[in-house]
């Protein structure tokens, strides 16, 4: 049996966030107060690129390599995945946002002293 535990709090509760569309009917009263109706909410009207297994306890979501976890085939690949092998692609995924900081840091170094260098 595949099991959930987060790596950032070890709950072991899993949750499902999606974005939906949601409208409020709003009245507005002589007296100038404005009330708020119960909400309608459209659950088949979804923002698909944010839906994604969560920590329910903690909110986090589920990533690996820098993608999030949206479908079951996603959970099910990471949670059946030998910890060792998803130990190192996690820390090759780190490696490489690392060095492409660096990268960045030295560009933006270069940047600046080509602009001193043209004052």
């Amino acid at each position: 049996m595949v099991k959930f535990l987060c790596q950032k709090c070890k709950s072991s509760k899993l949750g499902y966030e999606k974005w939906v569309n949601c409208r409020i009917p709003v009245i507005i009263h002589q007296n100038e107060h404005i009330e708020y109706d119960k909400a309608i909410i459209d659950e088949d009207n979804e923002l698909g690129a944010s839906s994604r297994f969560i920590c329910q306890d903690y909110g986090t979501p589920l990533s690996h390599r820098g993608c999030y976890l949206e479908t079951e085939k996603d959970l099910i690949d990471l949670l059946t995945m030998d910890p060792d092998k998803r130990k190192q692609e996690e820390k090759e995924y780190q490696e490489l946002l690392n060095e492409e900081a660096r990268q960045e840091e030295q560009r933006q170094k270069d940047e600046f002293a080509t602009y001193q260098t043209d004052e």
